[in-house]
């Protein structure tokens, strides 16, 4: 199998890549649920706003101590299992609320709850990938991982239309704890003797800072780190706030109406993210085979970038990097991206456009 979909040849990388995607389907139910919920509430413009802050302040606050904890952890899949319960148990909890009518309050300390599960499951997500794959499958396997990610928005936006009418915000929010068991069956399967395990960072002060400080080095991140930015605060705000004030307030298009502009913004990514995967390796790139080792054994500290030997690379979605050696942050670039890009898009960003089009907390469609 070649191309695009070459990481589906390595067995452990197909049972991540399967559970994943049932979880990525009921990660945007909830999400769709919850700008639901709080509009129901009679939040309005400002509450949903605040909403989407408190939830990814978190990884704007902590993203690179998180990527730096992560880094010194010696059992990743056990540390992910653990994220898995804990975001179960907060989609439980806000079925509840939902259930229950509560107040917009209680959506904002369980989507600060969630944000600080976030915080931790990216880092570890992004770790897992570069031990499950190596070499020339790990292009592919980055642009399937965010292809799915992208692939469950257009799923679970769509699904959660139908589900919130036919059956309420509740059940859409309990079916996305359900869907985490598919991860958690997914990492008891793996083979580990098949795996690519990292050795644990030893602790040493100011790795943070470390990784910060390696960003400032090199102008080429410099370059795709302003490029995102710009593009996703002018977006990020429109297809997060703008688009659920539209279809509720503006058009009156209720639940189903919610789900399919969900759907319909996430469709054409999905093209982009596969055909990304079909670029061959570069020299310094995604799918450089000079890092391969066999199965079971610890990769051994190497150079970093400009050696041309990294394991892993920002390709398609922004993540934590496996780096080491000399050259290298020791995989905190990741994390300082991922830090800047959230801090930019929902700290800051998102808050200032609900200002500025927040609607009457009065929504007349749901009379």
């Amino acid at each position: 199998m070649d191309g695009a979909f070459a990481a589906l040849t390595n067995r452990n990388f197909r049972l991540y890549f399967m559970a994943k995607c049932v979880s990525h389907v009921g990660t945007w139910m909830q999400r769709v649920a919850q700008d639901y919920l709080v509009l129901h509430l009679g939040g309005g413009g400002t509450a949903l706003g605040i909403t989407v802050a408190v939830q990814f302040a978190p990884t704007a606050l902590g993203g690179v101590h998180a990527s730096v904890w992560v880094d010194r952890l010696a059992h990743r899949r056990r540390a992910m299992a653990a994220e898995q319960v804990a975001a179960a148990m907060l989609a439980v909890f806000l079925g509840v609320v939902a259930l229950a009518g509560g107040a917009v309050w209680q959506v904002y300390l369980l989507a600060a709850g969630l944000g600080v599960s976030t915080v931790v499951s990216n880092p570890l997500q992004q770790s897992l990938l570069a031990e499950i794959v190596d070499g020339p499958l790990r292009s592919s396997a980055v642009a399937l991982n965010s292809a799915a990610f992208t692939s469950g928005r257009v799923v679970g936006s769509a699904l959660a239309g139908v589900v919130i009418a036919g059956l309420g915000v509740a059940a859409a929010c309990w079916a996305n704890a359900v869907s985490f068991a598919a991860v958690l069956v997914a990492l008891a399967a793996m083979r580990r003797e098949e795996m690519y395990p990292a050795p644990p960072v030893p602790r040493v002060p100011g790795q943070a800072r470390a990784g910060l400080a390696y960003l400032t080095q090199r102008g080429d991140l410099h370059v795709l780190f302003t490029v995102t930015a710009i593009a996703s605060v002018r977006l990020m705000p429109f297809q997060t706030v703008l688009v659920p004030l539209l279809v509720m307030d503006t058009f009156g298009a209720g639940a189903t109406g919610l789900g399919i502009a969900g759907a319909a913004l996430a469709a054409s990514a999905v093209v982009g993210q596969l055909a990304a995967g079909r670029r061959p390796p570069d020299a310094c790139g995604a799918g450089s085979t000079r890092t391969r080792q066999p199965p079971n054994r610890p990769r051994g500290r190497g150079p970093g970038p400009r050696g041309c030997r990294t394991r892993s690379i920002l390709v398609v979605r922004l993540g934590p990097q496996r780096m080491h050696g000399p050259g290298s942050d020791g995989g905190r670039s990741g994390g300082c991206g991922r830090t800047t890009k959230q801090m930019l898009i929902f700290s800051a960003s998102t808050f200032w456009w609900t200002r500025l089009s927040s609607p009457s907390p009065s929504l007349g469609c749901f009379r």
